[in-house]
């Protein structure tokens, strides 16, 4: 077969090359070495007559040893290990407000001044300077990164919740004075009622449920959303708590014969059963308005239907009494278009006739001169 054949004259093509290049190599090598047996088997004496006489003030050259071990080939050195960078000390969580700097270390740099970016993925979080200063802002979680010479590093921080460092009573409306170190007293009344708030700092923390107390419940009233009421005369405290943070103000209170609160809430009061009044008294003033336009507009149309009533009673009346004229009319037209023919006629059925066409007449006169009532109209 032609595919056959030609498969194996390239194959022994390739066997000749191949017989070709392993002559051309170890032949010179088979020559090179013959010779470099016979230069070694030259006889001991014939190299002993060669080689001149030592002397004997020659002392060895280390020149020559220095020069040979300079033409060794020095080992190869070990390959540079890849440099690496990496935080030094980061911190995995910060509360919002803290600020530091972040440090790191870069072993095996490389060679030449390096430079440094710095990054946040979540400023909103977390804020970096080009030196690696970081503020935290609000809770979150960001990722800070620095770059420089092709290395990169990454580290991720935590910022917590918003933490109360400080509780501090505060009441609307009063002025304290001091009564030691540290200390606020309120002069008060009996009688006055105050809000007291707790206020925590920083703002926005989140703090757990703040328990009001008061150290004397005889003295004053405390509810659970810090409605202060002085009750008697005397000294007390009142304390706001939640956790390990708390704050303390003290009352004095003392007799009065209407407490200024009190007055002020009577005042409120009256103004407000005033208002009520007049707001009752204004309503229903409009209502007995609206109910007198009402009944007047009701007597109106009453009266417009009276007035359309009587209206078409008079227009019947009209009408009944056009209608008996013209009847009565159509009567005395017949009546004298029936004397007219009785003239004809001989006077006994004549006067028959006239007389019973009298007596028609009269009948009919009768009827016609009566007046027309409203019975008739009906």
């Amino acid at each position: 077969m032609p595919g056959k054949r030609k498969k194996r004259a390239l194959t022994i093509l390739v066997v000749i090359i191949v017989i070709a290049v392993a002559v051309c190599y170890i032949l010179p090598i088979a020559f090179l070495g013959a010779t470099a047996a016979e230069d070694l088997s030259v006889s001991p004496a014939e190299t002993a007559d060669e080689q001149p006489e030592p002397d004997e003030t020659d002392e060895p050259d280390e020149t020559d040893e220095t020069d040979e071990a300079d033409e060794q080939p020095k080992p190869p050195e070990p390959p540079k290990p890849p440099a690496t960078i990496d935080f030094v000390a980061p911190p995995s969580s910060m509360n919002v407000g803290d600020r530091l700097k972040l440090t790191y270390q870069i072993e095996n740099p490389p060679e030449g001044a390096l430079s440094e970016e710095w990054s946040s993925d979540n400023s909103d979080v977390i804020v970096v300077d080009s030196l690696g200063n970081i503020v935290a802002i609000e809770p979150g979680d960001a990722v800070i990164t620095v770059r420089t010479g092709g290395l990169r590093a990454t580290v991720f921080i935590h910022v917590n919740d918003y933490v109360a460092s400080k509780i501090t009573i505060s009441a609307a409306g009063l002025s304290g004075e001091p009564n030691g170190p540290g200390r606020m007293i309120y002069k008060i009344k009996v009688g006055d009622v105050y809000r007291l708030s707790a206020l925590i700092e920083p703002k926005g923390a989140n703090v757990e449920r703040i328990e009001w107390t008061v150290s004397d419940p005889q003295i004053a009233e405390l509810s659970s959303d810090g409605e202060f009421i002085a009750s008697a005369k005397g000294e007390v405290s009142v304390t706001a708590a939640s956790g390990v943070l708390s704050d303390t103000i003290f009352f004095e209170i003392s007799e009065s014969g209407i407490p200024v609160s009190a007055l002020i809430r009577y005042i409120i009061i009256i103004v407000c059963i005033i208002v009520a009044v007049t707001v009752a008294v204004m309503l229903a003033t409009q209502a007995a308005k609206r109910k007198k336009e009402e009944e007047r507009k009701r007597a109106a149309a009453a009266k417009r239907r009276r007035e359309e009533a009587k209206q078409r009673a008079e227009e019947a009346i009209k009408r009944k009494a056009d209608e008996a004229e013209t009847a009565a009319r159509i009567e005395r037209n017949k009546q004298a278009l029936d004397m007219e023919t009785s003239a004809h006629r001989p006077a006994k059925v004549s006067g028959a006739t006239v007389s019973a066409s009298g007596g028609g007449a009269g009948r009919h006169d009768e009827k016609a001169e009566r007046p027309l009532t409203l019975d008739d109209v009906e």
